[in-house]
């Protein structure tokens, strides 16, 4: 989550800055006393510069889409999201600001925060194609470490660039990209004085590294000592650190000790460098702000009106939605654990997007003074629940002080879910007859991509071929979530959205897709071994059997059969795999078999509920104690960091909401799920909508069943289709570009 990379970039920067001064404290501080007045303000001038190209380079992008604000309100937007970018949320904070700011000048809210994005990607991407080359001058060659996560970045790489391409010529194909988007991105042929600009910048806060440096000893500048600071400047510049503390320092002593400079004056380099760098960062903001007061700049409403009257920022609008909501459908699934020491981060790729695309829409309504297309079932839902949240945790703070995990993973957790609620509804306000389909389509196409990569591994693994470690990839089958149970339940969502597709028509004209795509959820369910996916994906089918129309009955009952099919087609190949014409020696029983395939072997399920009943027991212990309200946030978390040093959560939903939220929570929550259960059968009732009824009825059917021995409350794929089914309108039945084929 956003919030725990926070928290473990200030922790990282205050971690590494004081093992720093601890070390090298002294000797770091005297390297200042040799810099001169005359240094001092040259460097200050070049990082200035570096800021100023920074803002003319952002000046540009704008002119490129005909927007010509006044200088002084790109000043302020600038600066104010220099501070958001160092501060809050990075990328994020850093555009949703400048939207923000630069809305009131007439340049539209999306296109704004788009060209923060394509900024950073220049800035980045030249900084990084000269640090791979700075790094092959230091280290005189680039070795990547299998062993140590470089098999696993391939592995990803690989599935991402697959998925991408894949999904990228479906897009392509469709056309989703209206006649505007064409017409708009020829302009990004007129980007390169902002890629001059970006190198400049690279180049001035280059300068101030080497004169900071020459002012300190008497060295010779070596090409070897420029490709050291090239690699330090782009440690610096990833989001790990607060500000780019501790690891820009940690990385100048690491890395320009390879080339003759003492690790102390290399740190003082940084240190002085970073100082004048945040001090001319916050001078901006009053500079700013007093140039901006002088001009009497005021925020007119009427400002904000007169936006919706130029069909230029409706296209980008549109636009911007639209790639949003796609690049979550594709990135939902890369749920990752980046090793960084002896601990993991949950790293999702769409998380970002998610947050992004929120302050979107959430500027779109503001803008229409409506909250169309979002029911006020769901509008209440979520503000329900985020009240029960939210008090849950002050009570918790009350009780036991303030939990990490609660703040972060829990209430700033959820802050991303609603993110995801936005954006499978959002799609509506970009395109409200052909969207939902694409999306559907994005979501289905990403994740059968995955599972054919998944048994591509799995039978390579059987036919004594593995292509990956073990470390990389194991039985059961766990797709991007590290977790079998959970990619089960993305499986069964997925089964949830194919089936929805085919009655919106997206099969109608190559039904075989259909027949395929359900045979593989199927199989790739079965060798997920878990029980909770097999529970629910039956259900699945059998609520498909049950409200299927006249129309789509023959072949969604041979898509039920073909998918239960293969479904025990998977456990006949673990049969045959069992038997000794398959496997030299005696007959053995599959989990030696896999165990003698160099996967990992299967935990008895014995294990699996011992730990799954006893925190349902300890959740309803908790739940005695504190009744009424429960016993707080992170209540549960907290005991069990008092009794040891890790952790495990209430594998069920209910048995969680009792323990941490009372009987009051447990009730809200309760409540309304029902309401949602209500509103999905009206829509299944309605023929025009019941398609998306199915679909609303069929996710909550699923997270009420696994949901009871699970803690699937945070899955974000469930909340994205929660609001991609809650939102959406019937397609006019006239309409024959409604229905899409493949």
């Amino acid at each position: 989550m956003k919030g725990l990379r926070n928290l473990f970039a200030i922790t990282l920067s205050l971690i590494c800055l004081a093992l720093i001064f601890y070390y090298v404290g002294p000797e770091v501080l005297a390297k200042f006393n040799k810099l001169d007045l005359i240094s001092v303000f040259l460097v200050t001038i070049l990082i200035l510069t570096c800021f100023l190209a920074a803002l003319f380079r952002f000046i540009c992008l704008l002119v490129i889409f005909d927007h010509r604000p006044r200088f002084i309100e790109v000043l302020l937007a600038f600066s104010i999201g220099q501070i958001s970018n160092q501060y809050l949320l990075n990328v994020v904070g850093q555009s949703l600001s400048r939207a923000v700011i630069l809305s009131r000048a007439g340049v539209p809210f999306s296109t704004t925060v788009m060209l923060t994005y394509v900024e950073r990607i220049l800035s980045a991407g030249i900084l990084f194609i000269a640090a791979l080359c700075s790094a092959w001058i230091v280290f005189l060659r680039i070795g990547l470490d299998m062993k140590s996560g470089g098999e696993y970045l391939v592995y990803i790489i690989i599935t991402l660039v697959i998925v991408i391409l894949i999904n990228g010529a479906l897009i392509y194909r469709t056309s989703v990209v209206n006649a505007v988007l064409p017409r708009d991105f020829i302009r990004f042929k007129k980007i390169w004085p902002a890629i001059i600009l970006t190198m400049a910048t690279h180049l001035f806060m280059l300068a101030a590294y080497l004169l900071v440096l020459s002012s300190m000893i008497d060295i010779q500048i070596s090409v070897e000592i420029i490709a050291a600071f090239i690699i330090v400047m782009f440690a610096a510049s990833l989001p790990i650190s607060f500000s780019g503390w501790g690891v820009r320092e940690l990385s100048a002593a690491a890395t320009l000790s390879m080339v003759g400079v003492d690790p102390a004056v290399a740190i003082a380099v940084s240190l002085f460098v970073g100082i004048v760098s945040q001090f001319l960062s916050l001078l901006f903001v009053p500079v700013s702000i007093f140039l901006s007061t002088r001009v009497n700049l005021t925020l007119k409403i009427s400002q904000f009106s007169d936006m919706r009257k130029n069909i230029n920022i409706d296209s980008w609008q549109k636009i911007i939605i639209k790639f949003c909501v796609l690049f979550c459908a594709m990135f939902i699934f890369f749920q990752i654990w980046l090793p960084v020491g002896d601990n993991k981060i949950n790293v999702n790729f769409a998380d970002i997007i998610a947050l992004t695309g929120l302050g979107i829409v959430l500027f779109d309504l503001f803008i229409r003074r409506s909250t169309d297309p979002y029911p006020r079932i769901l509008i209440t839902s979520l503000a329900m629940i985020s009240m029960v949240l939210l008090l849950s945790l002050l009570l918790g703070y009350i009780r036991f002080g303030p939990v990490s995990w609660a703040i972060y993973n829990r209430s700033i957790g959820w802050l991303v879910i609603m993110g995801y609620v936005a954006m499978g509804g959002a799609i509506l306000i970009a395109d409200e007859f052909k969207g939902r389909i694409i999306v559907l389509r994005a979501l289905i196409c990403s994740a059968i991509t995955i599972v054919v990569i998944q048994l591509f591994l799995m039978i390579s693994v059987f036919s004594h071929h593995r292509i990956f470690s073990k470390h990389i990839f194991n039985l059961p089958l766990e797709g991007f979530a590290d977790n079998a149970n959970a990619f089960s339940f993305q499986i069964v969502m997925v089964l949830i959205a194919t089936i929805v597709a085919n009655r919106q028509g997206l099969f109608d004209k190559k039904q075989w897709y259909f027949y395929i795509a359900l045979g593989l959820i199927g199989l790739a369910n079965y060798f997920t071994y878990s029980r909770a996916g097999y529970i629910t994906f039956f259900l699945v089918l059998l609520l498909m059997l049950f409200t299927v129309n006249l129309y789509h009955r023959k072949n969604e009952i041979y898509g039920l059969l073909i998918s239960s099919g293969s479904f025990f087609a998977g456990k006949l190949v673990t049969f045959l795999f069992s038997l000794k014409f398959f496997v030299s020696g005696n007959t053995e029983t599959y989990a030696k078999v896999i165990d003698k395939l160099n996967t990992k072997q299967i935990q008895s399920n014995y294990d699996s509920d011992s730990e799954r009943w006893l925190t349902v027991k300890d959740g309803i212990h908790m739940w005695l104690d504190h009744p009424i309200f429960g016993s707080g946030l992170g209540g549960y978390v907290h005991k069990q960091l008092e009794l040891a040093n890790n952790y495990i959560v209430i594998h069920s939903i209910p048995a969680w909401l009792l323990a941490e939220t009372g009987l009051i929570g447990f009730i809200v929550l309760g409540a309304i799920f029902i309401c949602l259960l209500i509103y999905a059968f009206n829509k299944l009732r309605k023929p025009d909508e019941s398609a998306w009824g199915f679909g609303l009825l069929a996710i909550l059917m699923c997270m009420g069943a696994a949901g009871l021995v699970h803690d699937f409350f945070y899955q974000r794929i469930f909340w994205f289709m929660l609001g991609l089914f809650m939102v959406t309108r019937p397609l006019e039945q006239n309409d024959n570009n409604a229905r899409l084929a493949i």
